[in-house]
């Protein structure tokens, strides 16, 4: 009985000392996107554009598919992610065996996401200018200044992660810090801290002639923060080709224009001392980590 009651106490010890996990999830407005078969995509006469924002951090990864009956060349140093005004670049003539902005497996979600919208046609699973979107993420491959997509094919462009660290108010303890679920702050596209675009350049001519646009806007237009358990579930899966079932653990709110980040509650933070933090403003943001 004595060691019974002494694991016991240990393990609560041990659960009172660990830091607390929660969940920041945002959604994202757009202009000029829709939302078809879990993607959100923009299409004009010559291309679709897909992406699937879902993931931790966000991931600005995209297909880009070819509607015409020509090569379509994709201009790489006059296409960029911009970020709240600041354009980062997709070609950096670099080589490189690893940019770490890929999550194992989203690449088959994007591709298999795009059979609805693109039907039976054959559409090219491919990198781009960075990395081979493998598990090993180990791949070297040298960038190009231009990708050609074939007609009526498509190509997966590896992009940028949207947000790394999660949002903090240090004036709202219990937004930061949920006992299940925070109130929601919502943006317009006007006053919200995070703006993107997506701009890309192409042509149909061999010698990069008569230049067109695409310029995908999009902005975070919701946040709200979750105590884990109110954002993780456990399912039953049984592998395939095997007899045994085991568990898995799902993150809830899934969407094509939203995506999360998890973060803790540093040890010893409390409503106290948060509060004597009002009046500084700083720009102290959470411990994030997977």
């Amino acid at each position: 009985m004595k060691k019974l009651f002494l694991i016991s106490a240990i393990a609560t010890f041990i659960c009172a000392c660990a830091p607390s996990s929660y969940y920041q999830l945002y959604k994202v407005s757009t202009e000029g996107l829709e939302q078809k078969s879990n993607l959100l995509t923009f299409e004009n006469e010559d291309c679709i554009v897909s992406y699937n924002l879902w993931g931790e951090n966000g991931d600005l990864s995209f297909m880009l598919y070819n509607k015409t009956d020509k090569d379509m060349f994709v201009v790489m140093p006059q296409s960029f992610f911009i970020k709240n005004d600041i354009a980062y670049d997709y070609y950096t003539n670099a080589v490189h065996t690893s940019r770490n902005v890929w999550q194992t497996g989203q690449s088959a979600t994007l591709a298999s996401s795009n059979v609805d919208i693109l039907g039976n046609s054959a559409y090219g699973r491919a990198t781009t200018y960075a990395q081979a979107a493998t598990a090993e993420n180990s791949t070297i491959t040298t960038e190009k200044t231009v990708i050609c997509i074939p007609p009526r094919a498509a190509k997966i462009f590896i992009g940028f992660n949207l947000i790394t660290t999660a949002h903090k108010d240090c004036d709202d303890y219990d937004f930061n810090y949920p006992k299940k679920v925070s109130d929601i702050i919502t943006y317009t596209k006007e006053d919200s801290p995070w703006r993107f675009r997506n701009r890309l350049t192409y042509t149909f001519g061999q010698e990069n002639e008569n230049y067109k646009h695409i310029d995908n806007v999009l902005w975070v237009s919701y946040l709200q923060n979750y105590y884990y358990t109110e954002m993780q579930e456990q399912i039953k899966v049984t592998p395939c080709e095997l007899s045994y079932t085991t568990f898995q653990t799902i993150i809830l709110n899934k969407a094509p224009n939203a995506f999360y980040n998890k973060y803790t509650k540093t040890i010893g933070t409390s409503k106290r001392n948060t509060a004597s933090q009002r009046g500084h403003h700083n720009n102290e943001v959470y411990s994030v980590g997977k």
